[in-house]
């Protein structure tokens, strides 16, 4: 079971933050912890090395057994992986769209730097949000983002 942290820079108290979230999750999902507990996105202006302080507060608490990251480059990922080796975790996975459609992480240059390091790619939209399914055609396309939302209220 996987969840994710948004480290959004106005959470300036990034381990509170992190906690309370995790907390959070735990309680609706109804487990005491989450196998892989991702940061979503490296947008935080926190340091890598404190986000790596919150996620080693929460490991040590049992709360999560791995961590992840979402979109990060190699660079980045690097530096959150080294800080989290500081402290005596791994960094488990980087999350980034990866398909027949969006190649970055072989383009772009983040395989190796996956491999090297022992962090598993994490592929989401492999199927290009279902642009490789077949269902799509110049006759039917596939809808805009903000369309497949449900109106306010509904769903």
């Amino acid at each position: 079971m996987a969840t994710k942290f948004m480290p959004s820079p106005w959470k300036v108290r990034v381990e509170a933050e992190l906690l309370k979230s995790l907390r959070a999750s735990l309680d609706r999902l109804g487990v005491p912890a989450v196998h892989l507990y991702q940061l979503h996105g490296p947008i935080s202006l926190r340091s890598h090395s404190a986000l790596a302080d919150a996620l080693a507060a929460a490991h040590a608490e049992g709360l999560l057994l791995a961590v992840g990251v979402s979109n990060y480059s190699a660079k980045e990922m690097g530096s959150i992986d080294d800080a989290l080796r500081e402290r005596g975790l791994r960094l488990a996975t980087n999350q980034v769209e990866y398909s027949l459609l969006r190649r970055m992480p072989e383009t772009g240059g983040l395989l190796a730097p996956c491999r090297d390091r022992g962090v598993r790619l994490l592929a989401y939209s492999p199927i290009g949000q279902g642009r490789l399914t077949g269902k799509y055609s110049t006759g039917n396309p596939p809808r805009p983002a903000h369309l497949l939302q449900p109106p306010h209220g509904e769903g």
